[in-house]
């Protein structure tokens, strides 16, 4: 075990050692070549496609025609379901035997009760 004695002297020599220290300079040009270099480089095809896109007129147009799509599969769905339903409430009739309507249907079974 050190003693306590030892311990401070090698606390006062790191506090002293830290007297003389600099702070580290640069080279005065490294911020004109940093510069340099990041405009140097060749843009890719990415950033392009994403400097177009980013227009404002390209974006909204974009947002427009997704809305009108959207829209036109919605109407078109909608068409659809409606005559599926139809059809399928008359397979299910016709299946079991049953009236067309539902009032045909309740009043065929109060007419068969006593």
């Amino acid at each position: 075990m050190k003693t306590s004695g030892h311990i401070e002297k090698k606390v006062e020599e790191t506090l002293t050692s830290l007297d003389h220290a600099r702070r580290a300079s640069a080279n005065p040009f490294l911020y004109t070549r940093i510069i340099a270099s990041l405009n140097a480089e060749e843009e890719s095809v990415w950033a392009v496609a994403f400097r177009f896109v980013s227009r404002p007129v390209i974006a909204f147009a974009t947002v427009l025609v997704i809305i009108l799509i959207n829209t036109l599969a919605l109407y078109e769905s909608s068409e659809t379901v409606q005559i599926s339903v139809q059809e399928e409430d008359q397979v299910f009739a016709s299946e079991y035997n049953l009236s067309s309507t539902t009032a045909d249907g309740f009043y065929t079974v109060n007419e068969e009760q006593p």
